[in-house]
């Protein structure tokens, strides 16, 4: 029988912030016997906690009517926490304690109450996932989203939104705000446990297939629109300074007018690369075709794509393509003297 209760992670929550425990007994076949404690008098509370007794007890309904199962997520206690930064933006405080609880075991968490909030945050934090109610006071989901992927500095930041509202009509205006998914609510957290990792693990593999292919094709790898055509300029701004060793962060950020930091959570987001990385992977990449074509050997090559060192140049190639730059070109010379198969 599926139990659709608030579940032992809010119940074992609420007991703590009244000073008690919870423990259970089983026995196979005969059931189970949950124990809770708490002290009743009030010496065992400070006067601020004391003073909370006397309000209203925590509207726990409304947690049960967005989230059908607090079945806690899976975690082994060793587990270290990914380099994954999520906003959590959801006006209900108890719901948004609660997922921030869950999920900080795994990812670097931030709350938010509204939309105004939440851009706040991330003007201020490298934020890779937003997680958002849709209906909201101020600012709502749907806004925000549209402001996130509007800007070319957040366009990047993946976006799931949560909603009551499940029509058609709805689910069209998500997707035109620009989400990249959308959930039900009430909804399971296990679920948008699995929207989330789903997310993450596509952009990370788009990021390790444009490090490690030696073709320069954006379109390929399926960005939004914004993202491709910036990921377009700034290849474009690397090609103009292809030569220059000493382009620097300092240069490329100019070009692009955006400040350092934008411009590094940008390329890291989309590419999984510092930009110091990217400009270097770029430089790599012309060098494979250049290679490929027998444009010069091997130190002139490494000079016109901006390395100083040809044996610093040979090794960054092997460690990007698995070869060294003489097996790359033995490679393609292989490949274009075997005989190929025609039919007749």
């Amino acid at each position: 029988m599926e139990n659709h209760g608030i579940g032992l992670t809010l119940t074992k929550e609420m007991l703590e912030l009244h000073h008690g425990s919870i423990r259970v007994e089983s026995q196979l076949g005969q059931g189970s016997v949950f124990t809770v404690e708490f002290p009743l008098d009030a010496p065992f509370y400070t006067d601020a906690e004391r003073v909370g007794l006397s309000a209203s007890p925590p509207d726990v309904d409304l947690v049960q009517l967005e989230i059908t199962s607090l079945e806690a997520l899976t975690e082994p206690e060793e587990a270290e926490v990914s380099d994954i930064s999520l906003l959590i933006v959801e006006d209900n405080a108890q719901l948004r304690s609660l997922m921030e609880k869950i999920f900080s075991k795994r990812y670097h968490t931030y709350q938010a109450a509204n939309g105004e909030e939440a851009l706040r945050i991330v003007d201020e934090h490298p934020i890779d996932v937003v997680v958002s109610d849709i209906i909201m006071p101020g600012m709502d989901g749907l806004e925000l989203c549209r402001r996130l992927k509007g800007n070319v500095n957040t366009s990047h930041i993946g976006v799931l939104l949560l909603t009551a509202k499940n029509s058609v009509d709805d689910r069209i205006d998500s997707y035109n705000a620009g989400a990249d998914g959308y959930l039900s609510k009430p909804f399971e957290l296990k679920v948008l446990d699995a929207r989330l990792s789903s997310l993450i693990k596509n952009r990370q593999h788009k990021s390790e297939r444009f490090k490690t292919t030696v073709e320069l094709s954006i379109s390929a790898l399926e960005f939004p629109s914004l993202d491709e055509k910036f990921l377009e300029n700034a290849i474009a701004v690397i090609e103009e300074h292809l030569a220059e060793p000493d382009f620097d962060l300092d240069m490329f950020s100019g070009k692009l007018s955006m400040s350092k930091s934008s411009l590094y959570r940008k390329i890291k987001s989309l590419t999984g690369m510092s930009p110091v990385e990217f400009t270097k992977n770029i430089r790599l990449k012309h060098a494979c075709r250049m290679l490929s074509m027998q444009a010069g050997n091997v130190s002139d090559i490494a000079y016109s794509v901006g390395f100083a060192d040809p044996k610093y140049f040979t090794s960054c190639f092997k460690a990007a393509f698995g070869v060294t730059p003489t097996e790359y070109v033995k490679q393609h010379k292989h490949a274009d003297t075997s005989p190929t198969n025609t039919e007749n």
